[in-house]
């Protein structure tokens, strides 16, 4: 699995054993995140090639629970997580910040859910949601929260 799911997993688990009383998650540089990296998804399209119908489906699914894993370990934290969100929060940002207790836009934050590759869900299935629904629709349910002016959809 890619390292960052994998160090989001790690850091959550380790907030929640550590001393600290609350955590900041922000972005470094001028975006909060630009989502999934390309990277990964190319890679996970190359192995998905490579395989039957059947596998592919299987793989696929194990693939997205990986995803959630890190998101779901912040949403199971025992600290607090607060998350600064500054210039764009695009599509798993989107999951990741809604997976935290409390959200703080700049001025400047800018949030999108987009697919960028059609056989990969827009986003993965949200654990509080009980598997019923996308975490699009969480990600609108608790935005609007975020900012006092209404969110615009992207086209």
């Amino acid at each position: 699995m890619e390292r960052t799911t994998i160090g989001l997993r790690l850091a959550f688990d380790w907030l929640s054993t550590s001393h600290a009383r609350v955590a900041v998650l922000s972005g470094r540089g001028k975006h909060f995140t630009a989502g999934i990296d390309l990277s990964l998804l190319t890679a996970m399209q190359a192995e998905l090639s490579e395989l039957t119908e059947g596998r592919r489906q299987e793989r696929l699914k194990e693939f997205i629970i990986e995803l959630q894993q890190a998101i779901s370990a912040a949403e199971s934290c025992t600290k607090p997580i607060l998350a600064a969100i500054h210039g764009a929060c695009i599509g798993g940002g989107i999951d990741l910040i809604t997976a935290c207790d409390m959200r703080y836009a700049a001025e400047d934050a800018r949030f999108s859910v987009k697919s960028i590759w059609p056989s990969l869900p827009t986003s993965v299935l949200c654990s509080d949601c009980h598997g019923s629904s996308v975490m699009a629709w969480h990600a609108n349910w608790h935005l609007p929260h975020v900012s006092s002016t209404p969110l615009q959809p992207t086209p």
